[in-house]
This record gives C-alpha cells, structure tokens and sequence, in this order.
C-alpha cells in the first residue's frame, strides 16, 4: 500500500496488506528488513471509503491506529 525506502541506507518502512487482508507494518534498519514491527495488526480496511491511518513510535513500540 506504502512503501518508504532509502535510497542508499537500508532504511524504511512499508505498510501493506497480508494474504488475509489485515494491515501490517515493517520497518527496517541499515542491517535490513529485520524489525518486523506491526504483524496481522486485525485491522481490516473498509472498502469503498477512506480511511485514516496512524503508525505511531514510542521507543521501541510500534502502534497502529485506524480513523482515530
């Protein structure tokens, strides 16, 4: 769905879809995509209308929130 690499460093992030439609995020660090963060979150986009979506950091924790 979004998808923010580095250009030279190995770091980013990418925010998709798994195989049962619920919303994942992963991020990585200049060693690689190691820091899966945010796995089968249990959000499952709505079809048809817009959504608000929110990854927050706090230290090492990764929260996911959906229209608030």
């Amino acid at each position: 769905m979004v998808d923010r690499r580095g250009d030279s460093d190995g770091t980013g992030w990418i925010l998709y879809l798994e195989s049962n439609n619920q919303l994942s995020f992963l991020s990585a660090s200049a060693s690689g995509w190691d820091n899966f963060v945010l796995s089968n979150t249990g959000l499952v986009p709505a079809t048809g209308r817009w959504i608000h979506l929110a990854v927050v950091r706090n230290g090492n924790v990764f929260t996911m929130y959906q229209d608030g």
